[in-house]
């Protein structure tokens, strides 16, 4: 196993509504990526009582679908723990198993989003956009966010994927400064969690 296997290392970048996704896709494409898709892709989080400050995430789309365990809490989102399981896509979308399965583990709260996406597989990098929006609304009014990632893949230690990350920012024209370090979960759904169940959670979010 090396140093970065189960670890997510990626920069977002929150972009507005009039983001010109046509230009970036042409400066994207510039870049050679060996194959590029576009997808609907469903998530629901699952935050449970744990010692460790986790979520667990159940992804559908018509490519993939898994159940990953995400941490949460660090004041930067830059390099988190992840550990995906992939699950059969020959039995559908197996959301009812993935709650039965998770009922023992005490889940506090659940939120769901979905996300539009488009992604380009470059060498030891993904660069995607996409826009999420999550099922709760927050005091009436629907949150989503719009996002430019950039995740390394394939690396064998975190300096070398935070490298990878920056050497593909600069040639799109985006400076590591300006990123968010808030996750999605904590950008979108947190907001969402009542303030009773906030109390139970080892972490701040």
């Amino acid at each position: 196993m090396n140093s970065t296997e189960h670890l997510e290392i990626e920069h977002k970048f929150l972009v507005n509504a009039g983001f010109d996704l046509g230009e970036f896709k042409r400066r994207v494409r510039a870049l050679k990526p060996s194959h590029e898709t576009e997808v609907d892709v469903r998530d629901v989080y699952y935050v449970p009582m744990s010692r460790i400050p986790c979520v667990l995430r159940h992804r559908y789309d018509h490519e993939l679908q898994q159940l990953t365990m995400k941490s949460i809490g660090s004041k930067d989102a830059e390099v988190r723990t992840e550990v995906n399981i992939d699950l059969s896509q020959a039995k559908g979308d197996q959301s009812t198993t993935i709650r039965a399965f998770l009922a023992p583990f005490e889940i506090i709260w659940s939120g769901g989003l979905s996300k539009r996406v488009t992604a380009f597989h470059l060498p030891r990098c993904e660069v995607v956009h996409y826009t999420a929006v999550a099922d709760k609304d927050i005091d009436g009014a629907a949150v989503a966010v719009h996002c430019v990632e950039f995740e390394a893949v394939g690396c064998s230690s975190v300096a070398e994927a935070v490298e990878v990350i920056r050497s593909y920012e600069s040639m799109l024209g985006f400076d590591a400064a300006t990123r968010t370090k808030e996750s999605l979960f904590e950008m979108i759904l947190a907001p969402a969690i009542p303030a009773e169940v906030r109390k139970k959670i080892r972490v701040n979010i």
